[in-house]
């Protein structure tokens, strides 16, 4: 494919620019459930919006690529077109970095497949390794690239993860040269994306502050007077609210 040439799939005549972003209005009742509908790839897909808090409610859009085929299919058919018009705009990008993630790991692994065919060219994908033992990161990670990481979900659940980068991908990172992208499902505080800098940027000898490139399904941030929260760099599909203290109409009665 000629590099002037864009790549299009199912998503021709949409703006690829930043996220689509939703509001209460895009909270529905189905079935007895409360869903909050997206558009991903032009097509409209029903996340479920649980409560995910402790001592407050925090109504999210739960997105979860293992569990919804929908959001899979369609999620993976927009990703591969953004990043593949990614690498034909730059070709000094040379691989792409991920967090360990049982819940994105397969889809991943998946869009990076298919966007290598489109280009013509296998992308390198590193996969940075994490756990709950920080003794057992330690032991597989390259000295001095391993950092604690609290995401949301560590919050939610109280517990502690290690994030760290192996001595082979590193001196692959090294190899490489040029520049990374960075791919995940859901950013929301945007820890486990900085983390995970960090470590990018140890391996590279990089500044603490440099970024990188990133790429994910979706982006939240709380619903309140700053809505929607930006996220310089991030290329995101479309942005959801996080309802916590101000709670739309339809929640205030489920509540109730």
């Amino acid at each position: 494919m000629p590099p002037q040439e864009k790549y299009h799939a199912l998503v021709s005549g949409e703006s690829l620019k930043g996220p689509r972003v939703y509001g209460p209005e895009a909270i529905r009742k189905i079935n007895g459930h409360l869903v909050f509908t997206v558009t991903v790839a032009g097509n409209a897909v029903d996340l479920p919006l649980i409560n995910v808090g402790k001592d407050e409610p925090v109504w999210i859009a739960y997105a979860d690529v293992l569990k919804s085929q929908e959001l899979r299919q369609f999620a993976k058919a927009e990703m591969v077109e953004r990043l593949t018009n990614e690498l034909l705009d730059n070709p000094n990008i040379k691989a792409f970095v991920t967090p360990q993630s049982s819940k994105s790991e397969t889809f991943v692994h998946a869009v990076v497949a298919e966007v290598s065919l489109n280009v013509g060219k296998q992308m390198p994908l590193i996969q940075l390794i994490g756990s709950e033992d920080e003794l057992y990161t330690r032991n597989r990670a390259a000295t001095g690239l391993v950092t604690e990481c609290i995401s949301v979900v560590s919050a939610a659940k109280g517990i502690k993860k290690y994030m760290g980068i192996t001595q082979n991908d590193a001196e692959l990172l090294r190899a490489l040269g040029g520049e990374i992208v960075w791919i995940d499902d859901i950013l929301t505080t945007g820890e486990t994306r900085d983390k995970s800098f960090f470590l990018i940027n140890r391996a590279l000898g990089l500044p603490d502050t440099a970024t990188h490139p990133t790429f994910v399904i979706g982006t939240e941030s709380e619903w309140s007077q700053g809505y929607p929260k930006k996220f310089p760099g991030v290329n995101a599909i479309y942005h959801t609210p996080e309802f916590t203290h101000v709670l739309p109409p339809i929640l205030e009665h489920q509540l109730a």
